[in-house]
Parts: structure tokens; sequence; C-alpha cells
């Protein structure tokens, strides 16, 4: 196996910096460290907690008193604003459902149409917008939505630069995390027993019945079943308040989650947005993108909820071996500079563009069929693609000439 180490996080002293302070106060890492966690007991019905974007109620259930809750609504950020406009402006030029591989192609700085990645950049404002959490979450619900931008919202809030434990501990959380995940993908290069071994040792403890998960670990390493990467965006890290250690399998659903009645959550988990490849002998190379959530235990390390078992049908998960975008091929530009139409490349391509012409229809204009020459070596002939046969290289050799090229032009006449 790959590693299967104990992932410590990093964490420093309690006496900060004047400029982490600032960072922390405005992230407000300290309050959140006195919220409750969701399903612990509570002493006294009714009382409140809450922070501007969640409330934990003491409710009676079972004959316990226990944390419940419910989001609250507050005003949607300036960012958030910004970020739902250009995701609005993002789906005129890409369509689609997919917003989230979108905003974060441009948001890395690419300027993204119909799911390719042309030349240009995008300017540092946007960027700025979109590597902002309430940017990012923006960019997202406007790319799905065509309606104006919502004046409040119900987000949960980012975790920020710095995470405070339930314990005091003050953590560089974000790397952990991405080493975490990324290392699930290494692990089952090593094969797919590895792989699950290590799935296994990092999963959050008494989150699932080891029976059944030791029975989907067989039927995995039956069909080859391999995570090839999990990568996730920690520009969409936030708290997960609302998550229950409980589970309530659907009755009508043949995927349950594997999860079993466990002890409460030690902390609030967090949630990231992961992009996932798997292959396997059944269903070839697919993948997701997919919310996870992750725990810090109170010895500091963090697990995951990952399961071995399927939940969902994998069959109709796209068929895709990587979720990295592709270029845009480069616009062909005709050649630049001084005309000399006594030269012997301008003559030749004139007579040239002349029999282009002959053998173009009324769609194919001077520019395309000359063009197309220049790149290819090929044109197109009564609508179907011929090349230029053992005369190509030497006519591209005179259309790649600014003479040669409007030679071709005026040959064509049209």
């Amino acid at each position: 196996m790959k590693k299967i180490l104990i992932i410590a996080l990093s964490f420093s002293t309690l006496l900060f910096s004047t400029n982490l302070a600032k960072a922390a106060d405005k992230y407000d890492a300290f309050s959140r460290v006195k919220l409750p966690v969701i399903g612990t007991s509570c002493t006294k019905s009714g009382s409140v907690i809450k922070n501007s974007v969640y409330q934990f109620t003491c409710k009676s259930e079972g004959g316990n008193l226990i944390w419940s809750g419910t989001e609250l609504q507050y005003k949607a950020p300036a960012n958030y604003l910004k970020g739902y406009a250009l995701g609005q402006a993002l789906k005129k030029s890409n369509g689609g459902q997919n917003g989230a591989l979108v905003c974060g192609n441009t948001a890395d700085g690419y300027v993204v149409k119909d799911y390719e990645i042309h030349e240009g950049s995008i300017s540092k404002t946007n960027t700025a917008i979109l590597n902002d959490y309430y940017g990012y979450m923006g960019c997202w619900d406007g790319f799905s939505s065509t309606k104006k931008a919502p004046t409040k919202i119900s987000l949960p809030d980012p975790v920020g630069p710095i995470y405070i434990s339930d314990y005091g501990q003050v953590m560089g959380i974000q790397s952990n995390i991405e080493i975490q995940l990324s290392e699930i993908g290494e692990a089952f290069q090593d094969g797919t027993s590895e792989g699950l071994e290590w799935l296994s040792a990092f999963q959050v403890e008494g989150a699932f019945d080891r029976e059944k998960t030791d029975a989907c670990s067989q039927e995995r390493i039956e069909t080859g079943w391999t995570i090839k990467s999990m990568k996730p965006d920690m520009r969409t890290l936030s708290y997960s308040y609302g998550s229950d250690w409980r589970v309530f399998p659907d009755d009508s659903s043949e995927f349950d989650s594997g999860r079993i009645t466990s002890e409460p959550y030690d902390t609030t988990p967090l949630r990231v947005f992961v992009w996932e490849l798997y292959s396997d002998g059944v269903n070839g190379e697919y993948g997701a993108g997919k919310w996870r959530r992750i725990v810090v235990n109170r010895d500091t390390t963090i697990s995951h909820l990952i399961s071995q078992c399927a939940t969902e049908d994998e069959s109709a998960l796209a068929q895709v071996s990587s979720w990295d975008l592709s270029y845009a091929p480069k616009p062909i530009k005709p050649p630049v500079g001084k005309v000399d139409k006594k030269s012997n490349a301008y003559k030749t391509m004139y007579t040239v563009g002349q029999n282009f012409a002959k053998v173009s229809m009324a769609s194919d204009t001077a520019k395309s069929q000359c063009l197309s020459a220049m790149a290819t070596g090929m044109i197109k002939s009564r609508g179907i693609p011929q090349y230029l046969g053992v005369q190509a290289r030497q006519l591209q050799s005179f259309l790649n000439t600014a003479s040669g090229f409007q030679g071709c032009i005026d040959g064509f006449g049209r």
C-alpha cells in the first residue's frame, strides 16, 4: 500500500500574528468553536444558538434533548452578486449544465467558450471575484439560473484561511484535505485491494457497516474498480452545519449509503466539492463531481465519508477519462505584409484562386478556401474536402506569403 499513515494536521500556537488575527476576524473562526454539533445533547428545550447562516435549537427527540438545526437566509454579499452575473454570462457562451466546470476553469484564469479553452485571459478583477468563496458560489448559481440574482441566500459559510477545532487547535487544514483525497488515487495505483484498504483506513470511525462494506470491497475487487483521482476544489471548502450522523435509508433506492447509526461527530463536518474519476471492468471510465464531507477528529486527524459501496447508478455517470477542458484550435490568420502583384507567388496563386472558385459552392468564400489550403493543403470541392495533391506543399509556401495569399483572394474573385 502507498501510505497508511495518519495525516496529522499542522497547527500553530494560539498566539496569532497581527495579520493572522485579522484573517480570523474576517472569517470569524473563534465564534464557530462555540456552535454545537447537530445531534449532540443539550440541556434546555427551546434554547437557541446561531450565527449568521445557521440556527441550532434544542429539541426533544426520542425522550432526549438534542440539537437540531435550520439554515438561515441572509443578505447576499457583494461578491456573490458579482459572481452570479459572471455565471450568467458564462452560461451564454457555453450552454449546458456544468457550471462548476466552467466557473472553475474561469476562476483559474482560462477563457472558456463551448467548454473549450480559448486564447486570452480573464481580468484580475474577475479572477479575484471567482476565487472568493461567495463569488464562486454565486457563479455556480448564476450559471444555472435565468432569474435575477437573489437578494438573500442561505449558503453555509467558508472555512477561510484558518480552522480552529472545538478543542482549541489552530490548524492549516486545507493542504491536509488536498493531500488525503489525492492520495486515494495514488493508493489505487498499487491495485484495487490496496486502494480499498487505504479508503477504509481513513473513514469516519463507526460511520459504515463493516460487514456491508467488506462485501462491497469484494465486488469491487472482482470488477477491478479503481478510483483514478479525487481532486478537491478548495474554493468550496465550507462548514456543513446540517450534516447529521444519523442516516435514514431510502427504502425505494437500491443504492444504500451503507451508513449506520454511530456516535455524533466530534466536530461539525466540513464540505468540499470534489472532481472524481473512476474505472472498472463493467462501466469503463467514468466520473462525477460531488460534495464530500470531512470530519476533524479529537486527535486533529481528518476522516472522510467515502464508502466502498455504490451509492448511485454508476452506469449513468458521465463517461469521461479527464475533467480537464481541451484547448480550442488556434484561429488561422492570413499572412500580413507588403503585397507584390508582380511576384511569382501572387501570379501563381491568382490562377490557383480562379481554379478554387470553379469548384466552390455558393457557401464557400475566398477567405475560407484560401485559409484552408494554406493551413491543411485541402479545399472543399463541390462541398467535399479534397487534398491538393503533390503540389500542396508548394502552394502552401506561396499562401504563407502576403503576396501569394492576396493573389488567391483576388483570383477567387468573390
